[in-house]
């Protein structure tokens, strides 16, 4: 006879599961910190504020396309192995949450930022206006007669109901009150804004939740009996 450990289930294991799970949260924390945004007396528009970092704008939006979709694989990740119906939500809320987040990002972070170098290359009064109508462009994503506005709403509404379907499910799983506390934490600050520092304060909680939720599994496991086999 032979002894073998009992297999870990889907949700526990996997180095690359860990990478992911700890890794999306931190590298997108890194971001939201670099992330370009207006500042009190900077100008007061978009332009004024952004006239000076338009690469570093266009750089973010571009690699937050990226971590927009592992953010969808780490939820995934975040369920794998759970049954019921918060699961099952959780998992449902993925495909718009990557879809229409991405699509958000596009429209207002490259549009924003394209229209802001072309602006640079202006002077005097054609420069004036064009700043005008980059900041009504930016104004106008959250005009209720236009389309923008839905694209935002359906994007952060898929992400605020995923990670608290995450936070039952884990909940009803054993997840210590901590960790479920965090992840509701990183459903509503990240959802609020992923630019510092909501943004920040999300992935950081994320991160937390992961680490807590990966510890309480590895420990599951070290204490796993094991089962013998003939």
């Amino acid at each position: 006879m032979r002894q073998t450990q009992t297999p870990r289930r889907s949700a526990s294991g996997g180095v690359g599961r860990r990478l992911l799970i700890l890794g999306t949260p931190l590298a997108y924390g890194v971001v939201t910190v670099l992330h370009p945004r207006q500042f009190p007396g900077g100008g007061g528009s978009m332009y004024a504020d952004l006239r000076g970092q338009a690469g570093t704008w266009l750089a973010v939006h571009t690699v937050q396309l990226v971590l927009i979709m592992l953010l969808g694989a780490t939820i995934w990740a975040l369920v794998d192995g759970l049954d019921g119906t918060a699961a099952k939500v959780a998992r449902a809320a993925i495909l718009p949450f990557v879809a229409f987040y991405s699509a958000f990002d596009a429209i207002v972070g490259f549009a924003t930022g394209l229209l802001v170098r072309q602006a640079n290359g202006l002077s005097g009064a054609e420069q004036a206006a064009a700043a005008q109508q980059i900041q009504q462009y930016f104004d106008g994503m959250i005009d209720p007669g236009l389309p923008g506005l839905f694209v935002i709403v359906v994007g952060v509404a898929a992400w605020v109901v995923a990670m608290l379907a995450v936070a039952v499910a884990r909940r009803r799983a054993g997840a210590s009150s901590a960790a479920v506390a965090l992840l509701a934490v990183a459903a509503v600050s990240f959802g609020f804004d992923h630019g510092f520092p909501t943004g920040t304060i999300g992935m950081a909680a994320l991160f937390l939740a992961g680490l807590l939720l990966e510890r309480s599994s590895a420990r599951e496991v070290q204490h796993t009996p094991a089962t013998v086999s003939g």
